[in-house]
């Protein structure tokens, strides 16, 4: 652990080239920041990993806005910087701002479907920094919701962001789509409603159909076989098909009992000629 404290330290150095990379995942992060926030425990605060903590931490670090003061075999302590301090008060200042433009457009974006910050700033097109101030207003006004977690941040509307977008993603778009998706049916009086309707063959279907009858017809009249002799016709082809399946399965064996048969009675005959003789 001292290890991976050590090389948080190490990459912290130089930031001053991140500070616009700053998001609200950061700022959540920074909100947990306490004086007993410690590296080894700070994964359960924000439900992560141990190694994704110390990555997003030394990311953090990277920023300038927090620091980690490292020590042999003990705790080592978050603390945060000048600049994270400031970024605090910044969004501190601005939650008690009122609603606008940039506000609307986050609600709509999570209405329609947002979860992420990857999603949302794909939608809006907007700066991480900015995102990140305005999404912790809606949040102190309790018009959205948050949960930090692997590393990673989740939104959803409360109740009172649902009714200021007024369900945008449930009501236009479905409705939209059930209307492009059933067809009108035409219109039709009352007795043309009450008579029941009759499923039609296809022309051509009941057509073929009628002719492989008439040709089976045909073909029984000229044969000039009835019912009665096309049963036993069928009858006779099963008994010699029956018993051409017995003498190719058994035809060995027949032979061999009728060898044996004619053995016994040649002694038979033997031996009556001799005792005759």
């Amino acid at each position: 652990m001292d290890l991976k404290v050590k090389y948080i330290n190490e990459v912290g150095s130089d930031w001053g080239v991140c500070l616009e990379e700053f998001t609200f995942l950061d700022l959540a992060v920074l909100k947990k920041v306490d004086a007993e926030a410690v590296v080894e425990k700070f994964g359960s605060i924000i439900s992560t990993s141990f190694f994704e903590t110390a990555n997003l931490l030394g990311t953090m670090k990277v920023k300038g806005i927090i620091d980690i003061e490292s020590s042999v075999g003990g705790m080592s302590r978050i603390v945060l910087t000048d600049e994270g301090r400031r970024r605090l008060q910044i969004a501190f200042e601005r939650a008690t701002e009122p609603l606008d433009v940039l506000d609307n457009a986050i609600l709509k974006a999570l209405a329609a479907g947002a979860r992420d910050l990857s999603s949302l700033k794909s939608m809006v097109n907007v700066r991480d920094p900015d995102i990140a101030y305005h999404m912790n207003k809606l949040v102190e006004q309790q018009f959205v919701d948050y949960i930090v977690k692997s590393g990673g941040v989740g939104f959803s509307l409360t109740e009172k962001g649902f009714n200021v977008t007024g369900g945008l993603r449930n009501t236009v778009p479905v409705e939209q789509q059930r209307s492009a998706a059933v067809p009108a049916e035409p219109f039709s009086s009352p007795a043309q409603q009450a008579q029941p309707r009759i499923m039609q063959q296809p022309l051509h279907a009941a057509s073929s159909h009628k002719h492989k009858h008439m040709s089976e017809d045909v073909k029984e009249l000229v044969s000039g076989e009835s019912g009665a002799e096309k049963h036993q016709s069928v009858h006779t082809k099963r008994m010699l098909s029956k018993t051409s399946y017995y003498v190719k399965e058994y035809g060995t064996y027949l032979i061999i009992l009728l060898l044996l048969i004619l053995l016994v009675m040649f002694a038979i005959s033997a031996g009556y000629l001799k005792l005759s003789g």
